[in-house]
């Protein structure tokens, strides 16, 4: 009877931290707000409110398809992410930005395709990802420098992530080709550059003009005062003759 009454008790406190310190309604806050528990409810974002000290928080088996930039950069004491069992396709560059006390991060049974080692840089405490069952494209540079950056990194393993079979740390990149966003970027500044390069080309063509306006114009000042300064002398010496 007593175990039963100190369970009441915590569902009721638990109930009223959640709705004083502001818990979103689809998840359940433990006290003192380690634990936010979201998984299991259909979420299709990773929904607001969820308090700043939360040290685990559980996402899993949800309708997450996107993930916005530093959307957990606040909780800096987060340890523990599941991601896992969603419907993630793609992952922003500063998805993880702000989580360098996370030690779990679990992105399994998603739809990835590409992953930089970069994502994962700041995550300075990390000791286990894990992103088995994912269509990983890898005809996709990206993977080869997440392979690059597992090998600098052993603490984390395999991660299960797998190219036709063969685990991405073991795969043998030869035919990757750059993501569209590097290539755009590359084009980008080539376009830069060649647009950069047109404005001299004009500035100088212009300036080269104005120069040897000036100069034939000076030229022909000079030719003519010269010319002047010639008939006066020449009437000069007719008159002394």
């Amino acid at each position: 009877m007593k175990t039963f009454r100190r369970y009441i008790f915590l569902i009721i406190c638990t109930v009223f931290e959640s709705a004083v310190f502001g818990c979103p309604s689809s998840c359940l806050c433990v006290h003192p707000f380690d634990y936010t528990y979201c998984h299991d409810k259909g979420l299709a974002t990773v929904p607001s409110g969820i308090y700043n000290t939360t040290t685990r928080l559980t996402l899993h088996n949800n309708s997450i398809t996107t993930l916005p930039p530093n959307v957990f950069e606040r909780f800096a004491d987060l340890k523990r992410l599941s991601l896992n069992s969603n419907k993630i396709t793609t992952l922003h560059p500063n998805v993880f930005q702000g989580l360098a006390a996370l030690t779990k991060l679990q992105l399994e049974d998603n739809q990835i395709t590409a992953v930089n080692g970069k994502m994962f840089e700041g995550l300075t405490s990390l000791s286990t990802l894990t992103l088995d069952n994912n269509p990983l494209d890898c005809t996709n540079c990206d993977l080869e420098q997440f392979k690059f950056y597992l090998q600098n990194n052993t603490q984390l393993g395999d991660t299960g992530a797998m190219c036709e079979g063969i685990l991405i740390i073991n795969y043998n990149f030869t035919n990757c080709n750059d993501s569209p966003s590097e290539t755009s970027t590359v084009n980008g500044i080539r376009s830069d550059s060649s647009s950069t390069t047109k404005k001299h080309l004009i500035i100088g063509s212009a300036v080269g003009v104005v120069a040897l306006s000036v100069f034939v114009i000076v030229s022909i000042f000079y030719f003519y005062s010269y010319q002047k300064r010639k008939r006066i002398v020449n009437r000069i010496h007719v008159g002394q003759n």
